[in-house]
């Protein structure tokens, strides 16, 4: 798989498109049609080559346009797993609570969507970057943010993913940023553990 990068934007030659990577492509379609988005967590690490399995893809959206976006993914034969109509996944959804979408009469693979809650949701949403790929392309937060958001979950599963999104990308890192996010996120410990000295 090879990479090339230009400003917010990475494009990839080479990746094996797998079911999981199609299933989110055809809510991201949906999804872009109605409201900004960003893919956040875990399927990063994944579609760079991580080997794991995952059972849910967490995406932030804006809040705009919730109804319309549910009543076009019902009708393209998906479902609201948590929830029994698209008027209570709204509800949900302004009620700060998140919904899951899988492809009707299936639990997983599916997809957590929110809205921000934190001022570093935002930041995801509007500083998303482009993954382009095989004729296709998602929008995700950029990779800084990811590497010291999975070194907060700090699980052990987190944290490989954390490496090995930092192994991939290292030459492209900026360290300011990995500094601020870690600031804001109160992780310069774990990141010093795992980096380094040089990215706090």
């Amino acid at each position: 798989m090879k990479l090339e990068f230009e400003k917010k934007q990475i494009k990839i030659s080479g990746k094996v498109v797998n079911n999981l990577d199609k299933f989110v492509l055809s809510i991201t379609k949906i999804l872009e049609k109605h409201t900004n988005y960003v893919i956040v967590s875990g399927y990063v690490a994944i579609f760079f080559g991580r080997t794991r399995a995952t059972e849910d893809i967490d995406i932030l959206i804006e809040n705009k346009n919730i109804n319309n976006f549910l009543k076009e993914v019902i009708k393209e034969g998906y479902w609201v797993i948590n929830t029994t109509s698209t008027e209570d996944a709204a509800d949900m959804l302004y009620s700060g609570s998140p919904i899951r979408i899988a492809k009707k009469n299936n639990i997983n693979p599916n997809v957590e969507i929110k809205f921000p809650k934190m001022e570093l949701d935002k930041y995801a949403l509007n500083n998303k970057i482009k993954v382009m790929f095989d004729h296709e392309y998602f929008f995700t937060s950029e990779i800084e943010l990811q590497i010291v958001y999975k070194f907060l979950l700090g699980s052990p599963k987190d944290i490989e993913d954390a490496l090995h999104i930092f192994n991939i990308f290292k030459d492209r890192i900026d360290k300011n940023k990995i500094i601020k996010h870690a600031n804001t996120l109160n992780v310069k410990k774990i990141i010093r553990k795992y980096l380094g000295g040089g990215y706090v």
